[in-house]
């Protein structure tokens, strides 16, 4: 018995640092909520404070939904990273494991278990409640502070969001659970930065509206050789600091950037207003010495940056950074163009991608003080009054009815549209088919009564 007990205090230490090694692994952070570019592109992040083999480990959900085989290993006090489907996952970070996640995370909570090889439960995130942490709105993640949760902007295989690592149990407190933790105090070195996505804008179907993206530090300046990746709540996404982008149906649509560096992310967003086209070309004077206005009949303030204006054979591109306001004219001289508009012809103006926008097509004579006027649908001959809404219509030109391209029209115009607006007159004829008339009926009269006076000779009565 002395002996027994003796070889089992031998062992002790062993199994104590067993226990205590498998202890060193847990779940440090969880993107259940996926990413801006996937709700599919799900992640968790583990965490040791010793090297470990993790070979036969199984990271699952209690009802079975996910169960991920482990193998590789991880370092004393690094990170490994589990993507779901593929390594695309998580921009510019590499997985130390890609597996499928079976039906995913719910998003409104499971029950992590992470076992180790002998099938020993190493770690459990009881979040049956709902997740105590992370955002599906923003995207940022669920992470570890201590023995409780935080809500901070995604930090793959990095140290969490200034808060440092310690030797807390895996489960966090119950008061955690559905609902979001105080974060606890961090630490100075805490990274400060923030990523800017700009102000909310308004743009027009069809037309390309650009985003400027920006990382700065605590101090405020900015961070050079951040990745961006931008989502534009349609679908659409696209990489870089400066992007553009198209949307073909109105609507509001929250766009959200991310900036990634150095393995932390930080996410920004804004909302852009996409409306119908209120855009119009309302006013030209013809002659190398004259001008083009456009109007804004819509509600909103107007980034008109690289639309086109064009007299069919020239085309100035509108500088980056022009905006019209509301029931606003801009009045664009041909000294600015360096073109001006035929005597007689058309003017258009174009979305950034080159189609058309509005087709503005005007025929007859001006005096000095004239030009030509879209009003109530047609173009007519007024007074000029450039920057001005007011008419006053001049006689000697009949109205031409204009075709407004449909605003969702993006794509290049048909043969058909591109037909310049034609007016017809009726047409009255020159030949006095009234005295032909009047001549057939005398000629008629003629004969009959020759007739007449031949067959009363013939009987003798005359």
């Amino acid at each position: 018995m002395k002996y027994a007990l003796i070889f089992v205090l031998a062992l002790a230490p062993v199994f104590l640092m067993v226990e205590i090694a498998n202890a060193a692994v847990r779940i440090n952070e969880v993107a259940w909520m996926g990413t801006v570019n996937s709700a599919s592109d799900e992640w968790v992040e583990l965490y040791s404070d010793s090297a470990e083999d993790l070979d036969g480990w199984i990271l699952s959900t209690a009802d079975g939904g996910m169960n991920v085989a482990l193998s590789g290993t991880i370092a004393a006090g690094g990170y490994f990273l589990i993507e779901r489907t593929d390594d695309s996952t998580v921009p510019d970070v590499p997985a130390d494991l890609v597996a499928a996640f079976g039906s995913g995370l719910s998003n409104a909570g499971e029950i992590l278990i992470l076992k180790n090889a002998s099938g020993a439960e190493v770690a459990r995130v009881d979040a049956s409640g709902g997740w105590p942490a992370g955002n599906n709105s923003t995207k940022e993640t669920m992470q570890r502070a201590g023995s409780a949760w935080l809500t901070a902007p995604a930090t793959p295989k990095a140290q969490n969001t200034g808060v440092p690592i310690d030797d807390g149990g895996e489960s966090p407190p119950s008061s955690s659970v559905g609902g979001t933790s105080a974060p606890p105090a961090t630490s100075s070195n805490e990274p400060r930065f923030s990523a800017d996505a700009g102000g909310d804008r308004t743009s027009v179907v069809g037309a390309a509206i650009r985003f400027d993206g920006a990382l700065y530090d605590g101090a405020g300046a900015p961070i050079a050789g951040a990745d961006f990746l931008w989502s534009f709540g349609d679908g659409a996404t696209a990489r870089g600091a400066s992007v553009y982008h198209i949307w073909r149906f109105p609507g509001e649509y929250t766009v959200f950037l991310s900036a990634a560096l150095g393995g932390v992310s930080i996410t920004d967003r804004l909302t852009a207003r996409v409306i119908a086209n209120g855009l119009t070309i309302s006013e030209v004077k013809p002659g190398n010495d004259g001008w083009i206005e456009i109007a804004n009949a819509s509600a909103y303030a107007l980034d008109i940056s690289g639309w086109g204006i064009s007299n069919g054979q020239f085309t100035y591109s509108i500088p980056v950074r022009t905006e019209i306001r509301t029931d606003a004219r801009l009045v664009v001289t041909g000294e600015v163009t360096n073109f001006g508009f035929p005597l007689s012809g058309a003017a258009y103006l174009l979305y950034p991608n080159g189609s058309f926008a509005h087709e503005f097509s005007y025929a007859g004579a001006l005096k000095p003080d004239e030009s030509f006027h879209f009003h109530d649908g047609a173009v007519k001959i007024g007074a000029q009054s450039p920057g001005s809404d007011r008419f006053v219509f001049r006689s000697g030109m009949q109205p031409q009815k204009i075709q407004t391209p449909p605003a969702v029209a993006v794509s290049a115009r048909s043969d058909a549209a591109q037909e310049t607006a034609a007016v017809s007159a009726p047409i009255k004829d020159s030949f006095p088919w009234h005295a032909v008339g009047w001549f057939a009926a005398a000629l008629g009269i003629g004969i009959i009564g020759a007739i007449g006076y031949l067959a009363l000779r013939f009987r003798g009565i005359i």
